[in-house]
């Protein structure tokens, strides 16, 4: 017995070191280190249009921005007012709001999706839309009619799968891919999972009839797009800060090919037409945590990245920083597109932020 008294210290001197280093790991991984600067690519505005908060954008063949709008991350089946979707030239500076025929009465949006379109004259263009309700979420699916000033709506798509949905990505005009960003929809057991970053989100999948799940072990799904040949998809894992690169099969299950880590977690994801990723990022955890709880009082980092992928390259990924702003002017940004020479960024707690960009080293949109 004397013996082992001589060792406790010893041991209670391991045990102390061994959760200091876990307790400081754990504010390291909070990001309470980091710092942001402000960065802008060039002349920078507020748009006014849309004070009610971006939920998602995309962008056609032409250069045309669809916006939906009306939606908070943290009071999803409350908004302040009805979700619409605009639609806004950056060519003439005109926005106008889209006549929604049919489908749900008050939307309260999220990301949304065009079909694919590789043509100016194709026509039966769809849009893919979140819809966040009280009990489960769903996709609406709304077929866009000539002049982008009508959308039809043609399908409501439900599931048990449907909860805390974060992205969705069009496959054709009928199927699409979806994000699921927590496994629970039990909000003191989703802020375990966020807080420990639990590989507890899905990736679903819908085949015009049924949805699947074609990957449940991921952290934090958010944004997912599709490479411009449709062999590739991505999806942000937003807590882990990297961006996950699948191939897409023949029966559309997934197939992992690799990550890429980028020290910043990323949210949304949208595809150029050189085939480069635009991903919104929050750099330090716990600021977007806090913010999330509070966006009145709050406000958190943002940065805006340009990812070159080579989902078959064992090269070292190009990662370009286009904008960084501490939360004074954006917080927390969850879309960002490129159009011509801007990049427009927003989020649910702040308006529509425009960026003059060099297009040198860029693709120029048709």
């Amino acid at each position: 017995m004397s013996a082992l008294s001589n060792f406790l210290p010893l041991i209670a001197l391991s045990i102390i070191s061994l959760v200091a280093y876990q307790f400081g790991c754990g504010l390291l991984n909070l990001g309470i280190n980091r710092r942001v600067y402000n960065h802008v690519p060039g002349e920078c505005t507020v748009a006014g249009a849309f004070e009610e908060g971006i939920a998602g954008m995309d962008t056609t063949v032409d250069g045309i921005v669809l916006i939906s709008t009306g939606q908070d991350l943290e009071n999803r089946t409350a908004p302040t007012r009805a979700g619409s979707i605009f639609g806004l030239s950056t060519d003439n500076k005109s926005s106008w709001e889209l006549t929604r025929i049919g489908g749900p009465e008050k939307l309260n949006p999220g990301p949304i999706s065009l079909s694919f379109q590789q043509k100016r004259q194709q026509k039966n263009q769809k849009l893919f839309l979140i819809n966040y309700r009280k009990r489960g979420d769903s996709v609406e699916r709304y077929k866009v009619h000539a002049g982008l000033k009508v959308l039809q709506h043609e399908a409501t798509v439900r599931s048990p799968h449907f909860a805390d949905l974060r992205g969705v990505a069009a496959v054709d005009d009928s199927r699409f891919y979806a994000t699921r960003y927590t496994g629970t929809q039990h909000r003191w057991v989703q802020k375990i999972e966020k807080l420990f970053a639990w590989e507890t989100g899905q990736v679903l999948f819908y085949d015009g009839a049924t949805t699947r799940i074609v990957d449940a072990t991921i952290s934090s799904p958010a944004g997912i797009a599709f490479d411009l040949m449709r062999r590739y998809l991505y999806v942000a894992s937003h807590l882990t800060e990297q961006i996950v690169i699948y191939q897409v099969l023949v029966n559309y299950e997934l197939q992992k090919l690799k990550s890429i880590p980028l020290k910043t977690m990323p949210y949304s994801l949208w595809v150029d037409v050189d085939g480069t990723l635009v991903t919104t990022a929050h750099p330090i955890k716990i600021r977007h945590f806090y913010q999330e709880s509070n966006p009145q009082e709050i406000h958190a980092p943002t940065q805006i990245l340009r990812v070159h992928p080579r989902p078959r390259s064992n090269q070292t990924t190009k990662i370009e920083q286009l904008y960084a702003n501490d939360g004074a002017s954006i917080s927390s940004a969850t879309v960002a597109v490129r159009t011509a020479d801007q990049i427009l960024m927003g989020s649910p707690f702040s308006a529509l932020v425009t960026c003059q960009i060099p297009l040198r080293g860029w693709a120029r949109k048709p």
